[in-house]
């Protein structure tokens, strides 16, 4: 039988986490155990175990190589979000397509009390995903509140020395440029020019000069509010 093997490393990932190369081997012992022929791996590395576009590839290289089943480490490295795990498996089983997991066998959603437990430990699967990403959420705006090193670039107009937030003063004149700007009622594509014309050669992105207006127009509305209240 022809098999698609899916490996997966998740954006969190250390060492400490199955490498990619190890599900690869773990699923190609387990296909020549059971008369398998891997025909493709489906590799993401760094990808979101709640990213539903995923599955695009999965079932066009089902479809392209005409395989019988789909063979992957752990039901964790296959999805954690239970909602699309369930209906993708699903529609993989009406098409006579088998499901297969390393050390557990084969996965019958058939059967009530094996769909049970895939849907169950999907469910923990995402619940794991979801205290991770609150976890780090808070620690991160701990550091945020706190001026520490909390992102991989500072906000414009910052910048980060030690750990620690400090005003960046080139870019702090820019931000009062960008004051300006916004008081004349100019985009970001036109404060972009005008920089350039200044001889302005630091982070200039269309997005960070976008952001950057965008709060400096926020923090006026809010300034305005607060004196008429």
């Amino acid at each position: 039988m022809k098999v698609i093997g899916y490996v997966r490393r998740s954006k969190a990932s250390d060492n400490k986490v199955v490498s990619l190369l190890e599900q690869a081997d773990q699923i190609s012992r387990y296909a020549s155990a059971n008369g398998m022929q891997v025909v493709e791996y489906i590799e993401h590395d760094g990808v979101s175990g709640a990213s539903r576009g995923r599955w695009e590839q999965i079932h066009g290289a089902i479809k392209r190589h005409q395989a019988g089943a789909l063979v992957f480490y752990n039901q964790d490295r296959l999805s954690r979000d239970v909602v699309g795990l369930l209906e993708n498996l699903q529609q993989l089983a009406l098409a006579g397509v088998e499901i297969h997991e390393v050390g557990q066998g084969r996965v019958d959603l058939a059967d009530p009390t094996k769909k049970l437990a895939t849907g169950m430990r999907g469910l923990f699967d995402e619940f794991f995903r979801d205290m991770v990403k609150k976890k780090t959420s808070d620690a991160l705006q701990y550091k945020k509140r706190r001026g520490q090193r909390w992102c991989h670039h500072a906000p414009f107009g910052y910048r980060f020395d030690e750990g620690c937030l400090q005003p960046d003063p080139d870019e702090q004149q820019v931000l009062r440029k960008l004051g300006h700007y916004v008081d004349a009622g100019y985009g970001s594509d036109k404060a972009i020019q005008l920089l350039k014309q200044q001889g302005y050669k630091g982070r200039m992105s269309r997005m960070t000069i976008y952001r950057s207006m965008k709060r400096i127009k926020e923090q006026r509305q809010h300034d305005e509010k607060q004196e008429e209240s």
